[in-house]
């Protein structure tokens, strides 16, 4: 199966899958990317987003993904199978520690450091799903 390609008709809205365990913050980036036009699916962990990406990934268009996250898989750890599984899936990674540096961190990924606002995380979104269209 080949990934989807969108064109200029098409009138769905990218899909932007955000996986982040603070649910305020969360919301407050869902809020913003859904005003904006983008489709959210969230998810607390990356354990949750998996199951998601593994039956819809061909859909998705962007992740957003924290490094530390609840569970079995870290959002690094997570980050290394998106870039094995979907490498046309364009990765936004947000941290407060210095995880740009990190073996695990795949090539391409667009890192966001901490502390971010809502329009940082849009504006990192918007800018990697130009650039993949």
């Amino acid at each position: 199966m080949t990934a989807m390609r969108r064109t200029n008709e098409e009138i769905s809205p990218r899909l932007v899958v955000v996986i982040k365990d603070e649910v305020l913050v969360r919301e407050h980036a869902i809020i913003l990317l859904e005003e904006c036009g983008f489709s959210v699916a969230d998810f607390g962990s990356a354990d949750d987003a998996l199951p998601f990406l593994e039956s819809k990934g061909e859909e998705v268009d962007v992740i957003f993904t924290d490094v530390r996250l609840p569970g079995r898989l870290d959002g690094l750890g997570l980050a290394e199978i998106i870039a094995r599984r979907w490498p046309r899936i364009p990765l936004v990674v947000t941290s407060g520690n210095d995880a740009l540096g990190d073996p695990r961190l795949p090539a391409g990924v667009t890192f966001l450091a901490k502390p971010w606002l809502p329009l940082d995380v849009l504006a990192h979104v918007d800018r990697v799903c130009r650039t993949a269209a």
